[in-house]
């Protein structure tokens, strides 16, 4: 769903490409020369350690430009860069991701557009308070489930792992346990699970579909679909850093991965 990208973004995905550039060549000489650390699955990931750090300069620069954007009177044309064409129509679904630099454009492009609620642990402030929830408690299942069935859409980030020990995985190297709760939202639902990576290209947010599951993989074996699914963005990662919240607003030498 795209309506045209605004003709000013274009000035401004050039001029954070040139800051990015200056400051990549800054940071990878820091990193040549032994000043910083950075976590090894950018210097892995394709295109090589330079590459990478200019992908991730890129994206924190343009996304304070889309902070302040997406809150000025510019906010509907900011809106206009999301570039999404849902593969699944005319009924509910629950859409995986993991934790985008794009959340807070992502979450006022939903709203505006009635598409989706959004499953999330972090605060709720004004509008974007509408249509995000934590998903704990018997009434705020419910609530999800009659809005699936209703052909709503919901979204919930992957990435948010817990202390059990019903879903393992590895996930960059570590071991992790990965919520269930996609799985079982589409189950009681009976609505399918999808995977999406928001993505910069070319000044627009493309969003790329990725694995879906239907009830009958769900019913057999919920726990393997997510951590499939965990594969699936792990790779994604691994292919470009740049796309990781974690990666674009934290310090990269401090970085726990």
């Amino acid at each position: 769903m795209q309506t045209g990208k605004p003709l000013f973004f274009n000035i401004f995905i050039v001029i954070c490409e040139f800051l990015a550039e200056i400051i990549a060549r800054l940071h990878y000489l820091n990193v040549r020369s032994g000043l910083h650390n950075i976590p090894s699955c950018i210097c892995n990931a394709p295109g090589g350690v330079y590459k990478n750090l200019q992908k991730i300069w890129l994206s924190r620069l343009f996304r304070r430009v889309i902070s302040v954007l997406v809150r000025s009177p510019f906010r509907i044309n900011t809106l206009q860069i999301v570039d999404f064409i849902s593969p699944v129509t005319d009924i509910g679904c629950v859409i995986v991701t993991f934790h985008t630099p794009w959340a807070r454009l992502l979450v006022q492009w939903c709203f505006e557009y009635n598409f989706a609620l959004i499953i999330t642990n972090t605060h709720s402030k004004q509008r974007a308070s509408k249509i995000k929830v934590k998903g704990k408690g018997y009434t705020e299942m419910r609530n999800l489930v009659r809005h699936l069935q209703s052909g709503g859409r919901i979204i919930i980030a992957a990435d948010i792992f817990n202390n059990l020990n019903n879903c393992p995985i590895k996930f960059l190297e570590k071991d992790r346990n990965a919520s269930i709760l996609p799985a079982r939202l589409s189950k009681i639902a009976n609505v399918p699970l999808m995977a999406c990576v928001p993505e910069l290209r070319n000044g627009t947010i493309h969003i790329s579909s990725g694995p879906q599951f239907d009830l009958k993989m769900l019913n057999n074996d919920a726990h393997l679909a997510m951590q499939n699914l965990l594969a699936f963005f792990e790779r994604e990662l691994r292919r470009n850093p740049s796309i990781w919240a974690v990666f674009v607003s934290n310090s990269l030498s401090k970085h726990e991965w």
